[in-house]
């Protein structure tokens, strides 16, 4: 994938084609038990994957379920909100998984938390939202509450997003003991590690300290094939935790 498909310079592109129709990926949990995750046929949001930084978030919450029980969740960038369904599976007091405001992309978080046996489906919700803009639709959610968790799976590589982001993060995240951000993510592209990892950096102007928390390498992990630079490195999923100062 090039440079620029990836930073989304060509996201609101129109096709005259129709989309591919859906597909769905299994995930096993660590307990062997499989969920069947619907996708969007093709998406220039790229929605339409199931990505590895997901799945490693997915199992790191299956891991930690005390963060999640009774607690208030968001995902950021959500696609298939893999991550959200995990938090309801894992007894989260409500759940919101967002996106961008993409008819598609939406129906198809909607379809996955409808269709996720053993989940509260009145505590779990599907969201467009923009990151950077105004929080209080999400918020309504809660009833005015601040979220104890929020969700980021392999968004960082859209530098632009970081300032966006964090002003999210900034304005989500309670005050509450135990409150965190956790950012999962792989360098799909190695010669530009150096501005994924601005995200890291960066975090501390919006208030958030820094701690990793998962590094998970593994050929399963790479996304593309077809990328060039270190194997390796495109094999490695790092995990994060952000909490306040």
């Amino acid at each position: 994938m090039s440079d620029e498909e990836y930073d989304g310079l060509d996201m609101f592109h129109e096709e005259d084609t129709p989309l591919p129709d859906p597909v769905f990926q299994s995930f096993e949990r660590l307990d062997g038990q499989s969920l069947s995750v619907r996708l969007v046929g093709q998406s220039p949001l790229w929605g339409h994957l199931l990505w590895s930084a997901g799945k490693i978030m997915a199992n790191y919450l299956d891991q930690n379920i005390s963060i999640i029980k009774g607690k208030n969740v968001l995902e950021l960038g959500a696609a298939g909100a893999l991550p959200s369904l995990i938090s309801a599976l894992n007894s989260a007091k409500l759940v919101v998984a967002t996106d961008y405001p993409d008819a598609d992309l939406l129906y198809n978080m909607q379809y996955n938390l409808d269709h996720c046996p053993g989940i509260d489906h009145d505590r779990v919700f599907a969201e467009g939202y923009i990151w950077g803009r105004e929080v209080d639709e999400l918020l309504s959610k809660t009833k005015q509450e601040k979220y104890d968790l929020l969700l980021l799976s392999d968004l960082v590589f859209n530098h632009q997003a970081h300032p966006d982001l964090l002003k999210t993060c900034r304005s989500c995240l309670s005050d509450r003991p135990g409150s965190q951000v956790l950012v999962f993510y792989t360098h799909h592209r190695p010669h530009l590690a150096d501005k994924d990892d601005a995200f890291l950096a960066l975090a501390p102007e919006y208030g958030f300290r820094v701690e990793k928390v998962v590094e998970d390498v593994s050929e399963k992990n790479v996304m593309f094939e077809e990328d060039g630079g270190s194997r390796e490195v495109r094999s490695t999923v790092h995990g994060y935790r952000f909490t306040w100062f």
